[in-house]
C-alpha cells in the first residue's frame, strides 16, 4: 500500500512538472498579444528649438507622426524538442524625428533623426519583456535607439509624388551606446504633404555589446543573434526643423 501511494505521489509530481514545461513552452513560443505603448512625453526630436526653412532652400522638413508610426523587433529562437522554431515580436509606438528632402527631382536626405523609445516595448508577456528591456537593452542606461543619416541620395533617377519606390538607406544607428553604420531596406511613397513607408534591417546583438536572451531552466531554449529591426512611419511636412 505504502509502495503504490509512493508511485502514485511520483506519477502526480512527473504529471505536475510535464504540466510546468508545457505551460513554459507556451508561453515561450506562443504567449502574448503585444499592444503598442505610446507615452504622453514630449517626442524627443522636438527638445531642440524649431528653425523656420527657408523657401529658397530647396528643402522640404517632415515630422515623424508619433500616433501613426511604430517600431518594432523580431527574434527567433528554438525549444528543445520543438521542430518548428518560435517568433518573439516587440512593438512600440514611441518613435519620433524628423528629416529634411531636397525638392528637386533627384530626391535626397540631407539629415534624419529617428528615435525610437525603447522602454515601452511590448511583446505580450511582461516577465519576457523586463528581461529584455532590463537585460539585453538596459533601457535604465541606454533609453533609446537613434538612426541618422546625413546626406544620403534616396533615388539615383526622378521621382513624382505618389509613386512608391524601394531603396537602401545607409545612415548609423545608435544602440545599447554603440553606433554602427547600418543599412536598411526602405520602402515610402511621397503624396503631396506626407511620406509614408516601412524600413526594415538586421542586426547582430554582439555588435552592439548587447546580451542573448534569456534561456530557462525549465527546458533549453537556443535563441538567434540575429534581430530585425522594422520601422513603420508617416512623416508630415512642416515649415520649421529642429535638425541642424
Amino acid at each position: 500500500m505504502m509502495l503504490r501511494r509512493i508511485l502514485i505521489g511520483l506519477v502526480a509530481l512527473l504529471l505536475i512538472g510535464a504540466l510546468v514545461i508545457v505551460v513554459v513552452i507556451r508561453q515561450i513560443v506562443f504567449g502574448g498579444t503585444p499592444t503598442i505603448h505610446r507615452s504622453a512625453a514630449e517626442p524627443v526630436a522636438t527638445a531642440s528649438p524649431c528653425s523656420t526653412i527657408d523657401a529658397s532652400s530647396g528643402l522640404r522638413a517632415f515630422r515623424v507622426v508619433t500616433q501613426q508610426s511604430e517600431a518594432s523587433y523580431k527574434a527567433h529562437f528554438l525549444v528543445a524538442g520543438q521542430a518548428v522554431p518560435g517568433t518573439v515580436t516587440g512593438i512600440t509606438g514611441d518613435v519620433s524625428g524628423e528629416f529634411l528632402l531636397t525638392s528637386n527631382e533627384h530626391p535626397t536626405i540631407k539629415s534624419m533623426e529617428v528615435i525610437v523609445d525603447l522602454r515601452m516595448l511590448d511583446s505580450g508577456a511582461p516577465a519576457r519583456d523586463e528581461h529584455v528591456r532590463n537585460d539585453t537593452l538596459e533601457v535604465n542606461k541606454y533609453p533609446y535607439a537613434i538612426f541618422t543619416v546625413m546626406n544620403a541620395q534616396v533615388l539615383p533617377g526622378s521621382y513624382t509624388d505618389g509613386r512608391t519606390v524601394s531603396f537602401k538607406l545607409k545612415g548609423s544607428l545608435t544602440l545599447h551606446g554603440v553606433t554602427r553604420p547600418t543599412i536598411f531596406d526602405m520602402q515610402g511613397q511621397l503624396a503631396s504633404d506626407r511620406v509614408m513607408g516601412s524600413a526594415t534591417t538586421l542586426i547582430h546583438l554582439q555588435d552592439f555589446n548587447m546580451k542573448t536572451p534569456m534561456t530557462t531552466a525549465a527546458v533549453t531554449i537556443t535563441v538567434s543573434k540575429d534581430i530585425t529591426l522594422t520601422l513603420h512611419y508617416t512623416g508630415q511636412i512642416e515649415n520649421c526643423t529642429h535638425l541642424s
